[in-house]
Parts: structure tokens; C-alpha cells; sequence
């Protein structure tokens, strides 16, 4: 298209000769990306006509749709019968595309995937087209390509990941607001403060404290710099009412300014932002249980999900404001939640009553419940105990979610062999010392652990 163009350049509003385009479009033109699709258009329209008038088989045909070619911003899928005779119509249409838009196919980076089709046959058609013979599952763009319909452990890597990155934003996001509760305003000339959403002469904003005044809801974007002239104060009687004189700050002269209380020194640093959030919330007295170098990471991660509420049951979901019928998929008798799916769902408590009864130990009933169970028990019986009830807290979810989202069943015989698998997996992470008594041999040998 440039190499025929012709271009003529007004001189004194008039034209004057024609010259031939030298170069192409710059880099980042704007012009570049409607002619690459206008090309792209016409391979796509040559493609479809092959298909509709029947010169190119596709390769396959259901209830009309064939699907034929897709088109991404620089990569093409291509679909045909393997027959030679349509590989080769298929390579030929790309040649004569390559030589009108002066665009080249890389085949060092294209690849060829067949199937139903022995393997000589397939060495040969990725001989013919010059490319790497490759096969399924194959990645894309990070995501992996399978055979066969799309299954959750073929997009699992692709959501944990999501999760992370999701994960990540929602911490900074909550960080944020930790951050602003622990700043406040030296005035200067008011102008870079709210008078109502920002601390500048209260310990909370006035928005907090008085949320309904008339006053604030009526002008909601006064600045701070609305009640000073001159550099003195000049308060109205509605504000007033909110404040005492002897409250308001000196007006500083260098302009507004942001401190940060955590410190003395008034200046922000991570270290001192994450002592403020750690005094703010109370300690778990949990934690370093399930942390505990006994217990895999992998469950020690899920049961912090569990025991902090981090998961996605049918209650959460409704206070995300999402409106859902619930049923618990494991009994399907009572709304789902996650004390209900973990200790009172029937299904549970049959698990919970045969693990029980392996330690002699009542039915679990809470979170809390766990750790109090084996108090005055051996270090290896505690130690065994509180790994055997974090795998069943884990496998009672984890089943849960497969039930609900894949092909999972309710089996009582395979969830405890999945739990009995779990703990003899971790034989090797266990220290604890035991009791020189026959319960402790007893519950030892009931898991197949070493003594």
C-alpha cells in the first residue's frame, strides 16, 4: 500500500508534483495499527471463502459452525483437515499474504498440533509446513492448552495466581486506611484540607464524630482555609457547636502539612506502620500451633484461611452482598456456613466422632475446642492430635469445595483414608517425645506412625 502510494505537497495552497513514500510509518504511529487490521481483514475474509466455497476442509463440522482460523494482536490459530492437499492450500495462502503485506510468518515460533492421526502421518504434515511438531497440554500466554474440555485442575495455576496478585492489592488497599487513621494535619493555609473527612483539630475527622450535622451535609467540600482570613481564625457558629475555641490549632506559615503519629519524630517509616496495626489487633493464641514445624505449610496455610474466616462459604458470600440460595453440599439439610460445614454438618460429625474416638475424645465442636482436647496429654498425642485435626478440618474443606465445583462425593471411607494418608505423610516431621504408657502405643499404631 505505501510502496504504490504517490504524494504531493501543497506550496502556496497549491499542489506541486508527485514523490514517491521512502520509509514506512514510524514506530507507535497511529496509522499502524488500522492498516495491520485492514491486512489482517482480508486474511480473514480469504480464509472464511476457502471454508464456504469448499477449496480448504475445515476440520471439523458441527450443526454448521466451522470453526476455521482465530486472530490475536500478532499471533493467528490456524484449523484444518490434516489431508495434504489443505495443508498445502493453507501454506500457499500465507506465502501470497506475506508477499502483499510485507509481513513474515515466524515459523521459529509457530507450532503444529494433530491428533487422530498416526505418527509418520504427523512428521510428515510438520515437515510440509516447515514447523515444530508440538503436542497438548502446551502453554499460551501463561495459560495451559488441553485436549477436551476445560476442567478445574487445567485453570487452577491461573486462579491461584489471580488470587496472589488479588491478594496483594486488597493488603495495600487495607494498609492504606491503617496509614491514614495514623495521620493528621498541621495547618498551614488550610487549603489542602477537609474540613470534615481529614484530622486537623480532633483526634477523629468531625465527620466521624458528627455524621448527620446539618451543617457539614450542606456544604460536604469545605476547606479548611473557609475559616481562616489573614492568618487568623474566623469560625462560624455551626462549626462552633463541634469544636472549642482553645481547640483549634496555630496556623502555621509554611503551608499544610501531613505527620504521621506512630512515631515521635513524626516521620513515617514501614517499621513503625506495622507496629501500629500489630497493637491494634489482638494476638492469636493459635498461631504458632499452627505454624508448628510438625504441620506441612500446606495445611498450616488453609487452616489459617479456616480459623481466620477467610473462606468462601455461602454466609461469607452473602455479607459480600451476593444473593445466593444456601445449602450445605455435604449434608444438603441447613444453610451453609463455615462452623456448620467444619463441626455440626452431619457428615462432619461422623468424621469427627471416628476421630475421635481413635484419641477417646468427645466430639469436636469449635475451633478453640481443638486445642484444649489434648491438654494433659503426652507431647506426641498433642503433637498427633492437633496435626489429625487440622488434616480433617483441611480435607472436610477441601472436599467441600470439590463437591461444589468438580466431581467430588461424599465417601466416608475415602475421606478417612485421605486423612490417614495425611498423617503418616508427616511421620517424618514429627519429634515429639511420648509416654512410656499403652494409650500412647495404641494411638501410635492405630496411624502407622513409628514409636
Amino acid at each position: 500500500m505505501l510502496q504504490s502510494t504517490r504524494v504531493s505537497v501543497l506550496v502556496n495552497r497549491g499542489p506541486e508534483g508527485y514523490f514517491k513514500v521512502g520509509r514506512g510509518l514510524r514506530q507507535g504511529e497511529l496509522l499502524s495499527p488500522v492498516l495491520f487490521v485492514i491486512d489482517e481483514d482480508i486474511l480473514s475474509r480469504n480464509i472464511t471463502k476457502m471454508i464456504q466455497d469448499g477449496s480448504l476442509k475445515a476440520i471439523v463440522n458441527r450443526g454448521g459452525v466451522q470453526p476455521s482460523h482465530i486472530f490475536f494482536a500478532d499471533n493467528i490459530f490456524l484449523f484444518c483437515n490434516g489431508e495434504k492437499r489443505n495443508v498445502r492450500k493453507i501454506m500457499n495462502l500465507l506465502k501470497k499474504y506475506q508477499g502483499a503485506s510485507a509481513q513474515q510468518v515466524n515459523l521459529e515460533k509457530s507450532k503444529c498440533f494433530m491428533g487422530g492421526t498416526c505418527q509418520n502421518r504427523r512428521v510428515q504434515i510438520s515437515e510440509e509446513c516447515n514447523v515444530v511438531l508440538a503436542d497438548f497440554p502446551d502453554k499460551y500466554l501463561g495459560v495451559m492448552l488441553m485436549q477436551g474440555n476445560v476442567k478445574t485442575q487445567h485453570v487452577l495455576s491461573v486462579v491461584d495466581m489471580m488470587q496472589d496478585r488479588l491478594a496483594g492489592w486488597k493488603g495495600i488497599k487495607w494498609m492504606i486506611g491503617e496509614v491514614e487513621e495514623n495521620t493528621r494535619w498541621i495547618v498551614g493555609d488550610g487549603s489542602n484540607i477537609s474540613s470534615w473527612k481529614d484530622k486537623w483539630v480532633m483526634k477523629k475527622t468531625l465527620q466521624e464524630l458528627y455524621p448527620d450535622n446539618a451543617y457539614m451535609l450542606q456544604f460536604p467540600n469545605m476547606r479548611v482555609s473557609d475559616f481562616i482570613l489573614d492568618g487568623e481564625w474566623i469560625v462560624p457558629t455551626e462549626l462552633m457547636e463541634m469544636i472549642n475555641i482553645s481547640d483549634l490549632p496555630v496556623v502555621s506559615e509554611i503551608g499544610d502539612k501531613r505527620i504521621w503519629t506512630g512515631t515521635i519524630t513524626r516521620h513515617f517509616t514501614v517499621a513503625s506502620a506495622v507496629e501500629v496495626m500489630r497493637h491494634k489487633f489482638p494476638p492469636l493464641h493459635w498461631t504458632k500451633k499452627v505454624w508448628y514445624k510438625s504441620i506441612h505449610p500446606s495445611i498450616s496455610s488453609n487452616i489459617w484461611k479456616l480459623g481466620r474466616n477467610i473462606c468462601a462459604t455461602d454466609d461469607n458470600e452473602k455479607k459480600r452482598k451476593f444473593h445466593i440460595v444456601s445449602r450445605c453440599i455435604l449434608c444438603r439439610k441447613r444453610e451453609e456456613t463455615k462452623d456448620h460445614m467444619l463441626w455440626y454438618c452431619d457428615y462432619s460429625e461422623i468424621i469427627w466422632s471416628w476421630l475421635g474416638g481413635i484419641f477417646n475424645f468427645k466430639n469436636t465442636r469449635s475451633f478453640d475446642d481443638i486445642f484444649q482436647l489434648a491438654k494433659n496429654k503426652s507431647p506426641a498425642i498433642k503433637e498427633i492430635w492437633l496435626l489429625s485435626a487440622f488434616v480433617t478440618m483441611k480435607e472436610l474443606w477441601f472436599l467441600r469445595n470439590d463437591c461444589a465445583y468438580g466431581n467430588g462425593k461424599c465417601n466416608l471411607n475415602d475421606t478417612k483414608k485421605r486423612i490417614m494418608k495425611a498423617i503418616s505423610d508427616c511421620d517424618i516431621r514429627m519429634k515429639a517425645h511420648m509416654w512410656n504408657s499403652q494409650y500412647d502405643l495404641q494411638v501410635l499404631k492405630r496411624f502407622g506412625l513409628k514409636t
